[in-house]
């Protein structure tokens, strides 16, 4: 059985225990992001199509053993810089927004413009 992440879940697994299957796992998954932060460059082997290596490791996620391939594209890490740039330029707009609209608030004294800045959330 072949199916996306959606089929990865712990109940899931546990009825596929007779069946041959293969499945992405998601990154949701806080054991994936680990393996996946953890690598080590000398842990990759050159797949056979050009511009893609890959590195096998076991899990037993759900309590079911499985062989887990990390793949790798040559062209991942330039998407990651331009998502990680475009999610930049959105915050520092508005970023540039917000100062905008907290330099034209206007306070009694500084003390009242303190106690404002200390109740702010910027996050």
């Amino acid at each position: 059985m072949v199916a996306d992440s959606a089929l990865y879940t712990a109940p899931n697994l546990e009825m596929l225990t007779n069946l041959r299957w293969l499945t992405r796992v998601p990154l949701s998954l806080k054991q994936a992001q680990q393996l996946v932060s953890q690598l080590n460059e000398s842990e990759f082997h050159d797949g056979s199509v050009t511009g893609y290596r890959w590195s096998e490791h076991k899990s037993s996620y759900g309590g079911i053993e499985q062989r887990w391939l990390v793949v790798e594209g040559s062209l991942r890490p330039d998407a990651d810089q331009r998502k990680l740039s475009k999610n930049l330029k959105k915050a520092e707009v508005e970023g540039q927004k917000k100062l905008r609209e907290l330099s034209n608030i206007e306070f009694a004294c500084s003390a009242d413009a303190w106690v404002f800045l200390l109740t702010l959330d910027l996050g």
